[in-house]
């Protein structure tokens, strides 16, 4: 951290020239239910560091003071930071310290709003447009839409702002009537969550809304309408058509066939964000970069497949080295 010079004294050593082979990736949370930080993100990130750079995770538990004090250390500990951000705005200024001290920093997922930092990331507009599409052509015009509050969160705002214009487009009118935004803090409270989507299914299906499908911008939410779904006394997908981004193992659902499914590129994010932060880390300079990474879409089949087994293969595991 410091440089010697004879008949000079000891002065701060300039950040650019100094190496830990390090670089460090701050995720938001560690949930082994959720398979979160999902392993083929972290072999992504491995495969592309190689063997000279050593990866160090750790988490923010979605404080911003925690992940703000992790943003100094590895500022200062790393080469490069790779982030699950918060999500707070008021967070911009500990990001921006890491990038002013020389450690490139590249967000994962979602970028805090007036962050100046590279993104790699699902491209949610093209994946929801495509799973609103589908729906469309089934003959579906009442299509809800069912998410966590989360305001500032890029991907989330993505995924609405896609299925608002993609019904808009085809002339089904304002669809805000079937969206329902749901407390964040009902992701920890799975029985509350199951009870407020049972609420909004059984007032957007009334036949004065009549709605007969719905899009979900995560699995866990997803999970929790097929029971309220049951518990309403709806059958899906013949009453209710469901579409969902499907990052849980598949087989967490009893026929996830049955319903279209997105499912994102988790290796190919992690894969190119630390591609990225290497450019950064190389000395590339340039204002930042959005990376948009495709996801693949799974419609909807009438069966599934004739084994377990085979029912493991129904969902990609992304792979440039031999998969």
């Amino acid at each position: 951290l410091v440089v010697r010079t004879k008949g000079s004294g000891t002065v701060v050593a300039d950040r650019a020239n100094v190496r830990t082979g390090r670089v460090a990736l701050i995720v938001d949370r560690m949930d082994p239910r959720y398979n979160f930080p999902h392993t083929d993100l972290l072999r992504g990130i491995q495969d592309a560091l190689g063997e000279d750079t050593g990866l160090v995770v750790a988490r923010s538990d979605d404080d911003p003071r925690r992940e703000a004090r992790l943003l100094d250390r590895f500022s200062l500990d790393a080469d490069g930071i790779l982030a699950y951000p918060v999500a707070s705005p008021k967070n911009n200024d500990a990001f921006h310290r890491a990038i002013d001290r020389g450690t490139p920093v590249v967000a994962l997922d979602r970028r805090p709003e007036g962050l100046r930092a590279d993104l790699v990331a699902t491209d949610n507009a093209d994946a929801t447009r495509r799973v609103v599409e589908l729906l469309l052509a089934e003959g579906h015009r009442r299509i809800a839409f069912f998410s966590f509050h989360k305001p500032t969160f890029s991907s989330v705002v993505e995924r609405h702002t896609a299925y608002v214009r993609a019904l808009r487009e085809v002339g089904c009118g304002d669809p805000e009537p079937w969206v329902r935004w749901f407390p964040q803090s009902l992701e920890n409270e799975p029985n509350l969550l199951i009870q407020a989507a049972r609420d909004a299914l059984v007032a957007l299906t009334r036949p004065s809304e009549g709605v007969t499908a719905l899009f979900c911008v995560e699995d866990y939410i997803a999970l929790a309408a097929l029971e309220a779904a049951e518990g309403a006394g709806l059958r899906v997908p013949d009453d209710l058509r469901l579409a969902f981004f499907n990052d849980w193992p598949q087989l967490m659902f009893r026929d996830p066939w049955r319903h279209h499914r997105v499912v994102q590129d988790v290796y190919g994010i992690g894969r190119r964000a630390t591609e990225r932060l290497q450019l950064r880390m190389g000395g590339e300079r340039c204002e930042p970069v959005t990376v948009s990474v495709p996801a693949l879409l799974h419609p909807a089949t009438e069966s599934g497949p004739a084994s377990a087994l085979a029912a493991v293969a129904l969902t990609p595991h992304y792979q440039t080295n031999g998969g």
